[in-house]
């Protein structure tokens, strides 16, 4: 009975979808360097913390652009830009003919 109900949760479009997302995100994951990732699995957490923590105003604007202006921020903004540029490439590539059909038309 119990082994009836896994099987007929398993079969949902929805369980395959996560277990092809699964797969896919575990390759992603095996693409990037561990050195890489483990730097980021530490600083996200110290940041957080930080932030929590620290202060009770948020940064003002100077303070922000100054952050913004060192080398590991730029270095940093690029690595997010270039990530939303590709997912933007990925979602232009999966859009509904029937949309761009109507853009083009406009």
């Amino acid at each position: 009975m119990v082994l009836e109900s896994v099987v007929d949760v398993v079969k949902t479009p929805e369980a395959v979808r996560t277990m092809r997302n699964l797969l896919l995100l575990a390759k992603l994951l095996g693409n990037i360097e561990p050195e890489l990732l483990g730097g980021i699995v530490v600083a996200v957490p110290e940041i957080v913390n930080q932030g929590a923590a620290a202060q009770p105003d948020p940064p003002g604007l100077l303070s922000l652009a100054q952050k913004f202006g060192s080398k590991e921020s730029r270095r940093g903004l690029a690595a997010a830009a270039s990530i939303l540029e590709s997912i933007g490439r990925s979602l232009g590539q999966q859009r509904n003919p029937a949309i761009e059909h109507s853009e083009n038309n406009n």
